[in-house]
């Protein structure tokens, strides 16, 4: 798909981090970007620099986590400017508890958020993509999707899951033209970490030393661009793939190792 003024691109979890930066990826290219997220302030502040990089903005505030906010998000955009090219389902959060301890309510918002609410958007989208016979869709999952950590189980699953939406729509959209792509980012120096719901466990490797929210905004642009099926990134990510493809015990092992202290810690307990 070529990305210029005319592409209306909606963004979810648009406010800060790959959401953020992927509107000012796509801003570059002239196209009109609709920020959604439940923080008004930060996408006040990524509107002007949208408009700086060279596109327009528009900013919808909206929790994912609620179906008729989700639908009044698509069906606005639509009204507003006819047609939406792109849509990029990043809004996610994580969350740290060992499956023990995940308590159901718990569960049930990071299902609404990660999962649901890109469902939601998706059944609004779609059928007007359809009926312009184009358009392409975005699912941002994660390399954890493909093998789950200790201690992150609850957001593990809802990936999980968005990973079989995505392979059963890519093949339900593709008579209409519609291309959809899943993107598995690996570490991302962004504040996920920061803001993932904790209950006495955190992730042994800092986020610091992972890909930039830049370069992953980059790659989600070429992969519309493209029209690519599934995007993997970092090197440790991919290589995380390979072994667990064929020697996943030995994923196994890494994993318990990378995971000792938390591990023995939570043996003692």
């Amino acid at each position: 798909m070529k990305i210029d003024k005319s592409t209306v691109v909606v963004i979810t979890g648009a406010s800060r981090g790959i959401g953020k930066e992927t509107a000012l990826a796509f801003a570059r290219k002239g196209a009109t970007i609709v920020l959604a997220s439940r923080d008004k302030n930060r996408m006040e502040e990524t509107s002007k620099k949208v408009e700086e990089a060279g596109g327009r903005a528009c900013i919808k505030p909206t929790d994912v986590s609620k179906e008729d906010q989700c639908r009044a998000l698509i069906e606005d955009a639509y009204q507003q400017y006819g047609h939406i090219d792109v849509l990029i389902n990043n809004a996610g959060y994580g969350h740290y508890a060992s499956v023990e301890n995940i308590k159901t309510a718990d569960l049930d918002a990071i299902l609404r958020t990660n999962l649901f609410g890109s469902l939601w958007c998706i059944q609004a989208a779609l059928p007007l993509m359809r009926e312009k016979k184009k358009g392409h869709i975005v699912n941002v999952s994660t390399i954890v999707s493909r093998r789950s950590l200790p201690f992150m189980t609850a957001y593990c699953m809802s990936k999980f899951a968005m990973n079989a939406m995505d392979e059963g729509l890519r093949l339900e959209a593709r008579p209409f033209g519609i291309g959809v792509t899943l993107l598995c980012p690996g570490l991302t120096q962004t504040d996920f970490q920061t803001n993932a719901g904790k209950v006495g466990y955190s992730s042994p490797v800092s986020n610091s030393h992972g890909m930039s929210a830049k370069t992953v905004a980059q790659k989600i642009l070429k992969a519309v661009e493209k029209n690519q099926r599934r995007v993997y990134l970092t090197g440790t990510g991919k290589a995380l793939l390979w072994l667990q493809k064929f020697c996943p015990s030995i994923v196994d092992e890494l994993i318990y190792m990378m995971y000792s202290r938390q591990l023995n810690a939570h043996g003692q307990s």
